[in-house]
Parts: C-alpha cells; structure tokens; sequence
C-alpha cells in the first residue's frame, strides 16, 4: 500500500460507520514515483456549464462535491462537470511533478492551482510541443512540504465525458510516456497491415467482406488515434482542432462498417427478421454518422449504441448455424464472444458505466489482435473455399454445357434428317407437278397445232385470193397463240417453285412486250377498257428478261378480276436510267384490311377475293420475277379503294 494509504482506508471506514458523508482524503506522495488519483477524486455537475472556480470553491466548502470510488466517468453529457483533489507532498518526493490526465480526446479541461493562472488542457487548446512529448494530457505542478494542494478541474466536451489522473515525478513519466508510444506504434503499425492485407484480399478475390472489413479496422484505427492522444504523430497542425469532430463522425462510420461487414459474412445463414434488424442497425449507423456536427449527438449515440447491444446475441446464434456441427458451432460463438467483449467493455465505457479509459483501451485494442488472429484467417479460408466451389462451379458447368451441346446437336441431327426427307418430298411433288404440267402442255399443243395450221392456211388462202382477212381468223390466231403463253406461264410458275432455276434467259423488248399482252388480255376480257400510257422512245433498245410478260399478264388479271366492270384498268410504262418503271393502277371491289407485305406472300389473298377463284400466287409470282432480276415491286392503297402497283425492273445489259 502506497505510503497514507492506511490512513484514507481507515478514515472512509470510519466515516461510514459513523453515518457521515463521505469526503475524499489528500493523497500523499511519498517515495514511489507515480500515483494514482482514483479514490481520491470528487465530482460536482455542472447543468449550466457557467460555475466559476470561486463558485466551485465555495461549493466544496458547503460539502456539495460527490466523492468517487474510482475514475470518473459521465459518457455522453452536455454538462460541465468539475473534479477536485488535493494533494500532500510527503518526505521522498520531489516538489516539482506532473499530473497526467487521460484520455487525451477530451475536448476541454482546464486545470486551476492554488496561486497560478487557468492551465487549458483539452485536445482543442493543447500547444503543439506538448502534443508531440505527452500523448496525454500533462501540466506542471509545484507542491510545497507538508500542505496539502486542493486542484481543481473543469470538464467538457461533444463526445463522451471521462478522466482518470496519476502524478508523476518527470523520470517516471518520461519512461511510462516512451513504453506507451512504442506500444501503441507497434499496435497502430499492425493494424495498418491488416487492413492493407484485407485490401489486398479484396481487390485480388472482389469478395465484399474483405472490403468491409478492412473499413471496419480502419474506423477503429482512427477512433484510437484519437482517443489515445496519437493524432499529434498522424495528423497534420490544421487538422487536430477538427479531432473531437472527428472521433464523433468514425463511431457512426464504425457501426455502419461493422454492419457491413457482418451482413456480408452471414447473409447465407440470415433470415428474413434479421435481414430487417440489420437494415435498421445500418440506417442508425448512418444517421449517427450524419448527426455527428449537431448538438443532440450525444442523445442520438446512445441511443444507437443501446440498440446495437442487441448484435451479439445475433452473431452468436448466426455464428452457431454457420458451422457445421454443434462442437465447432460452440467454439466460434466462444471466439466470436471473445473477440466481442473488448469491444463491449470499450462500449461500457462510451456510456459512462466504466470508468477507467486506459482498460477500456486495451479491451479494444486486444479484441483487435484477436480479430487479427481470429476472423482474417477465417476469412481467408472462407475465400479458399469459395474459390474451390468456383472451380467445381466451372467444371460443372462445363460438364452441363457439353451434355447440352451433345444434346443440341442430336437434336439438330434429327430435326436435319428430317429436313432432308421433307425437302425431298418437296423436290419430288415440285418434280411431279412439273412433269405434269409439261404432259399437260404436250397434249394441249398438239391440238392447237392442228387448229393453227389449218387457221393459217385459210388466211394464206384468203390472201392468195385477195380478199381481206376474216377478223373471226384473227381473235382465233390470238388465242390459239395465248394458249401457247398460257402454257409457258404455267410450266415458268411451277419452275419458280424451285430455287435453282434463275428464269428465262431469253430478252424481249419492252415496248412491243407490254403491247403485245395488253391486246391478248383484251381478247380475254372484251368488255373491259384497259388504257395505255407510254413512255418508251421507240429508237432506244430497252430489252428486258423473258419472263417480265408473265409479270405483266399476272398484274393485269388481278386488277381486272378485283375492279368493278365499269371502270378501267390502267398500264404505265417508262425507261428512266436504264431502269423500267411498269405501274398498273386499277379500282378495288371493296377496301381490304391486309398488310400490303403481306399479299406478296404465298398463297396469301386479300379480303375482296371472296367468291373469285385464285390460289394467292400471282404477286408471289411477280415478286419473285422481279427480286431475281434485281427489281423491286411495291403495292399502294390510295383513296377512295384506287390501288396502285410499281415494277421497277432492270433493262438486260
């Protein structure tokens, strides 16, 4: 026991025992070289935050000081509170010595001595020279023999509201000082490490979790920083008056990474109902982070931290349904609590129930070893894990993707066989239908023949006697001769059906083309009108492929089966550019609804081809024509049912 220290014990036992109130002894210094003030501290509140030092004095006289067992502690409060001792030199001790104060995050503290002037210690007032000798709080002090020194301090600040004292002789600080600042650089230097490690592991695997952790030990490296007194070695002069500011923001930053990080290591395992709790600790976090410059931070941080208490029951039970036994179950919710109880004393401490700021410290600081010894391993083996079930993902995935190829191909090997006996089903009844048509064209020949050789015969007979030429003659030479056509449009239409066949070869020359099947169309339809407009100069050559007076007639035959008997059926035709532009325009029965695309289909007829025979292949006919000879075909709708067709075809080189 330090020397007076039987004499306090003995004087608090008997106080007690008597009923009276308690008042706090000197403490009196003797040979050791350090002291510490717990036990010896007494505490006034200060609601208003506007007592002065001669109020407090004669408070203290009143007896309205509170002594304290231990180190003070008020956690988050807008009161000013003021601290008194009194010290007694003793024999073996030096009369000058330092007080020391921690921690050193204590926005203001102001020391008051018999006989000397306000002495500002807080982190917003400490001078640049201290900072860099004393991480902690330190000011001077002169004690005469054998009297006692009632010290007092005041207190306050933004963030949470604690001290503790020692005195110290100046070898004895300098030497506790030396061993605190290697202790806390070694600490700080492996903390660096692993977040720069967890960074590492996240940019090389992208696993988030890496990526919140390593936020989460930098959050509490920085709280550290501060709270230790180490910002005068980190931070640069213009940014410590900003420390207090600072230590508020990183405990909402701490909490939302923390969160972060546990959502992402567990999500496998969370239930809905925690999936909503950890929502709601992630919005608190945020809004503790942003009420960080405001004056209600303290009321909104303990609430936050209260509810956040709520986590560890949490993770223990998600710790206990990741593993995959009881036994191992059991032993990671003993690390997990473990590594927790740190960070929960240091919680304790925020709040004011723990006193002592240096335990609180180490808690902190020992949960961070074990973090680093503890979850980075786990987590590395977690990535090793998800890395292999990546690769078995990849193999498997390759496996199903063969098997689906093989498939695939078997199903294309049969869906091609059965192609090829569909095409040669089609090239057989196109073979058949051709050969048919060409019997057809054979028989009906040979009769026409017969007709046209005795028709001709009587014409040379009639122009042998002189006399003028029988017109029943004539309409019989022009039908015999449009038989013929309707012969060759028939074989030249089942030839389309093919797609080797490119069409005739044979040329024709537009002009007496396009005459030639309007008078043999008029034959067909006498009571028709069907006017000409031409435009193709007559010394110009303009040949086109054989197959464009099918064209032609197919156009023609629609519109004067689909126009009403009275009106008439206009034909069109120009060169322009070495291109013929054919136009058949004709009056409709009645409107149709079908896409004008659509007509050019196959075995696709309009609305008012009802009750007229057709099978929906003369557009297609011409379609096809004219896109083999490099033309193109278009079909308009204009007003009052007037529908137009354009051929722009071409001329043969």
């Amino acid at each position: 026991m330090r020397p007076g220290g039987w004499r306090g014990a003995l004087l608090l036992l008997l106080l007690l025992l008597a009923g009276a109130r308690v008042q706090a002894v000197p403490l009196v210094l003797g040979e050791e070289e350090s002291y510490d003030l717990a036990g010896y501290l007494e505490v006034l509140e200060d609601p208003s935050g506007v007592l002065g030092v001669a109020e407090v004095q004669e408070a203290a006289r009143r007896g309205e000081f509170r002594p304290l067992k231990g180190a003070f502690a008020a956690g988050y409060s807008r009161s000013a509170y003021w601290l008194r001792f009194e010290l007694l030199r003793g024999r073996g001790f030096p009369a000058s010595c330092l007080l020391q104060f921690l921690p050193p995050s204590i926005e203001q503290v102001t020391l008051y001595l018999p006989g000397a002037s306000p002495l500002h210690l807080g982190s917003a007032d400490r001078i640049a020279a201290q900072a860099l000798m004393y991480p902690a709080l330190v000011a001077p002090v002169e004690l005469p023999p054998l009297a006692p020194v009632a010290v007092y301090l005041r207190l306050a600040g933004i963030n949470t509201i604690a001290l503790q004292g020692s005195v110290y002789t100046s070898t004895a600080l300098s030497s506790s000082t030396d061993r605190y600042i290697v202790w806390l650089s070694a600490f700080f230097g492996a903390t660096l490490i692993l977040f720069l490690v967890s960074l590492i592991l996240f940019f090389s695997s992208r696993s988030r979790y890496f990526l919140f952790f390593a936020l989460y030990v930098l959050s509490i490296f920085l709280s550290l920083v501060i709270i230790t007194g180490m910002d005068a070695f980190f931070f640069p002069d213009w940014l410590r008056p900003y420390s207090a500011l600072m230590l508020r923001a990183s405990l909402g930053f701490l909490l939302l990474a923390f969160t972060l990080f546990i959502a992402e290591l567990f999500q496998e395992k969370m239930t809905a109902l925690v999936w909503r709790y950890f929502r709601l600790l992630a919005f608190l976090a945020l809004l503790t982070l942003a009420a960080s410059p405001f004056v209600f931070f303290d009321s909104v941080a303990s609430v936050v931290m209260m509810i956040f208490v709520g986590v560890i029951p949490v993770l223990v039970w998600l710790s206990f349904r990741m593993m995959p036994s009881v036994l191992s179950g059991l032993v990671s919710a003993f690390v997990l609590l473990l590594n927790m109880s740190g960070y929960f004393v240091y919680y304790l401490h925020l709040i004011g129930i723990i006193a002592d700021s240096i335990i609180a410290t180490y808690a902190v600081e020992a949960s961070m070893m074990l973090h680093a010894f503890s979850i980075l391993p786990a987590l590395v083996v977690r990535l090793w894990q998800s890395e292999r079930r990546r690769v078995e993902d990849t193999k498997m995935t390759a496996l199903e993707a063969e098997a689906l190829a093989e498939k695939i191909r078997k199903e294309l090997s049969i869906c091609n066989a059965r192609l090829e006996v569909s095409l040669a089903a089609e090239r057989s009844a196109t073979q058949r239908i051709e050969t048919f048509l060409s019997i057809v064209s054979h028989d009906y020949r040979a009769p026409l023949a017969v007709i046209k050789g005795n028709v001709d015969l009587i014409s040379r007979v009639e122009r042998e006697e002189g006399r003028s030429e029988d017109p029943s003659v004539i309409k019989i030479q022009r039908a015999v001769k449009r038989l013929n056509e309707l012969m060759d449009v028939s074989l030249a239409k089942s030839r389309l059906l093919r797609d080797d066949d490119p069409g005739h070869a044979t040329e024709l020359e537009v002009r007496q083309l396009v005459q030639e099947q309007v008078a043999a169309v008029r034959l067909l339809w006498p009571d028709r009108t069907i006017d000409i407009e031409m435009g193709v100069n007559h010394d110009e050559p303009s040949p086109v492929a054989g197959l464009f007076d099918i064209v032609l007639y197919n156009l023609l035959d629609n519109a004067l089966k689909y126009s009403p008997q009275d009106t008439s059926v206009t034909v069109s035709c120009a060169v322009r550019d070495r291109v013929v532009a054919l136009c058949v325009s004709n009056v409709t029965l009645s409107d149709f609804h079908e896409q004008s695309e659509r007509l050019f289909e196959q075995f696709i007829r309009g609305g008012n081809a009802v009750g007229s025979a057709g099978a929906g292949l003369g557009l297609w006919v011409v379609q096809q024509i004219v896109e083999r000879h490099g033309g193109q075909v278009f079909l308009k709708r204009l007003k009052n049912r007037k529908v137009i067709v354009d051929v722009l075809l071409p001329l043969s080189s």
